[in-house]
C-alpha cells in the first residue's frame, strides 16, 4: 500500500508509525510546488511553452473565467497575460480582478498591465515602485512585467 503526503502534513503525521503499520508499503511525499492560475487574455503559443518551463503547477482560464471556480483552486498566484490586442468586455473582467486583489500575489504581463493599472488607478491607490524593469505595487502584492521578463516570474513567486 502507498501512503501519499505533502509538504502540509509532514507535521501532523509520523511517517515511522505509518511504515510500521504498512510494512510492504512505503510513503510518497509530494513535492512542494507552487499552482498558478493565468487568466489568458491573449496569451500566445511561445508563451505557453516558455511557462512551462517553470516548476509551477499551471491552470489556464479563458477571458470568460468564473471568479469562485478560479478562487476554489487555491493558487499561489494569479497571472493576467495577453497581448497588446483590445480586450473585449474589459468591464466584466475588471470586476472579477478586483475580487483577487489582497489574496494572493497578481502578476500583469502585456494586456494584463493594463488591466492592473486601471483598476489600482481606479482603487485611488496609484503607488507603484519600479525596480529591475518590474513594476510592484507593496500594498496589493501586484507585478507587472513586459512579455521579455518572464524569467523574473520564479522570483516573484
Amino acid at each position: 500500500m502507498i501512503s501519499v503526503l505533502t509538504h502540509d502534513m509532514l507535521d501532523m503525521v509520523d511517517v515511522n508509525a505509518i511504515l510500521s503499520l504498512n510494512k510492504n508499503g512505503y510513503v510518497h511525499i509530494e513535492p512542494k510546488v507552487k499552482k498558478v492560475s493565468i487568466i489568458d487574455l491573449g496569451m500566445e503559443k511561445k508563451d505557453i511553452i516558455a511557462f512551462s518551463h517553470f516548476n509551477f503547477s499551471v491552470n489556464i482560464f479563458g477571458g470568460k473565467f468564473k471568479i469562485n471556480q478560479l478562487l476554489s483552486l487555491n493558487s499561489d498566484a494569479y497571472i493576467l497575460w495577453g497581448n497588446k490586442n483590445k480586450l473585449v468586455d474589459i468591464d466584466c473582467l475588471i470586476t472579477k480582478i478586483k475580487k483577487l486583489i489582497g489574496k494572493k500575489t497578481i502578476i500583469g504581463i502585456g494586456s494584463g498591465k493594463e488591466v492592473l493599472k486601471t483598476i489600482i488607478k481606479d482603487m485611488d491607490k496609484d503607488d507603484w515602485q519600479e525596480n529591475d524593469e518590474i513594476m510592484k505595487h507593496y500594498k496589493y502584492d501586484i507585478y507587472c512585467i513586459n512579455d521579455d521578463n518572464i524569467e523574473k516570474i520564479d522570483k516573484i513567486i
